[in-house]
């Protein structure tokens, strides 16, 4: 399944790769979310070695853009080379943002159930002990055709209280839509404009 990133309205294809210390001895590379800290949480999704992966043009970041779920020895989620037959969902890195002083939300459209499967939870926040604002990251899968939206509450110094996305196909997710360019989209689709 192809992998996608979405940040702040933003729909990237792969993600970024990090090397995480795993019980201070050895180095892992996959996919973080969140944030260590007091009232915050990092997610790891690792990658198994024969994940294809791409570096940058400097050669300063790896990404990946394929892969499937597979389970570590522990039982644990982990990506796996893509298997050919697994292309009906795309897997997205969601890096959802707060405002100042807020929190944040993962919906469908209509602010109903959660169109996704989440496999990574992990959590990002503001101040000493994460009290001042705080907000929920995944890493999850989506069938072709879910529509789903990111909410964000506090101080968004003008930016959108939310985003919208469609996965129009394995390959291709639309989005970033403010509530009034989802309609507009809506109404392109049914022919009426």
């Amino acid at each position: 399944m192809k992998i996608f990133t979405i940040d702040n309205g933003e729909v990237i294809p792969g993600s970024l790769i990090k090397e995480r210390l795993i019980a201070g001895q050895f180095t892992v590379k996959g996919i973080i979310i969140g944030q260590p800290g007091r009232g915050r949480k990092v997610g790891f999704l690792p990658l198994a070695k024969d994940v294809p992966t791409k570096k940058d043009n400097n050669g300063e970041t790896e990404w990946v853009f394929y892969g499937s779920l597979g389970r570590t020895y522990k039982n644990a989620p982990k990506l796996i080379k893509e298997l050919p037959d697994d292309r009906e969902r795309v897997l997205c890195v969601l890096r959802t943002h707060i405002g100042f002083r807020g929190h944040n939300s993962h919906t469908g459209v209509n602010e109903d159930t959660f169109p996704g499967e989440k496999i990574i939870e992990g959590m990002i926040a503001q101040g000493a002990a994460g009290r001042a604002g705080y907000g929920d990251q995944y890493i999850c899968t989506f069938p072709v055709g879910a529509k789903f939206k990111t909410s964000y509450t506090g101080r968004l110094y003008g930016k959108p209280s939310s985003h919208i996305y469609v996965v129009e196909s394995s390959e291709k997710i639309l989005g970033g839509f403010t509530e009034e360019e989802y309609n507009y989209y809506n109404e392109l689709i049914a022919g009426e404009i």
